[in-house]
């Protein structure tokens, strides 16, 4: 029997088979996520290795160079719309209690009206 067959053999082992799970699922429900790191974490370990750092590099980009310009935008354009919807909703709510106070005023008098009329 090849190095293939077995391989092929223990791939589609009793228990894997019975349970309808494969070693990827397997291996994914294992998988242990570590935290997160910023840039210069990343491109600080194993510094010394220039291909990795090259390769790092590659798929940075500018952020490998602590270029960050365009996220910092990101965030400013995004805060700033966030300011104004908050701003917008505020109006909204004040233009709202005004309209509850006029129909307060309104149905007020309205009473009074009715209770000089009657007496």
């Amino acid at each position: 029997m090849s190095s293939f067959e077995e391989n092929i053999k223990d791939n589609t082992s009793s228990s894997s088979v019975a349970t309808g799970t494969t070693d990827l699922e397997e291996s994914i429900d294992n998988l242990v996520l570590h935290g997160s790191k910023n840039v210069s974490e990343i491109m600080a370990i194993d510094a010394e290795d220039e291909s990795l750092r090259k390769y790092k590099e590659t798929l940075l980009g500018s952020a490998a160079h602590g270029d960050l310009g365009d996220i910092e935008v990101l965030i400013i354009m995004f805060m700033m719309i966030l300011r104004m919807m908050m701003m917008m909703m505020m109006m909204m709510m004040i233009r709202m209690m005004v309209l509850i106070t006029i129909m307060f005023v309104v149905i007020i008098m309205m009473i009074m009206i009715t209770i000089m009329i009657v007496l």
